[in-house]
């Protein structure tokens, strides 16, 4: 109430009640923009490198490019459209730990 009555108040900003963090919910057309920078800069990745790929008949390179090429944009897309991705580093972690323990030893 002290925020409202001081002039700060800003409805797009919330705390998150378990841990008092302020969060800052996004902008839609900032994220629109964003989405559509992404597809045009995609779209011109693969118009610079897959026509020289398939002049080339590198058939096994241009089918992984567009596999990657694919990755990227979901890896990018998703964040933009407001998606929280998980750290990998937490599977490296869960992945890793029992080599180390088996090389290491226990902690």
């Amino acid at each position: 109430m002290a925020a409202i009555e001081a002039g700060r108040f800003d409805a797009r900003e919330h705390r998150i009640p378990a841990t008092g963090h302020r969060v800052r919910q996004g902008n839609k057309s900032r994220g629109l923009r964003t989405i559509v920078l992404l597809v045009l800069l995609y779209i011109a990745i693969f118009l610079v490198e897959g026509p020289a790929l398939l002049r080339a008949r590198a058939w096994r390179d241009f089918v992984f490019f567009c596999i990657f090429l694919l990755l990227g944009i979901v890896a990018s897309m998703l964040p933009a459209a407001g998606v929280k991705l998980p750290s990998p580093s937490n599977f490296l972690t869960h992945l890793f730990d029992p080599l180390a323990n088996l090389v290491l030893g226990p902690p």
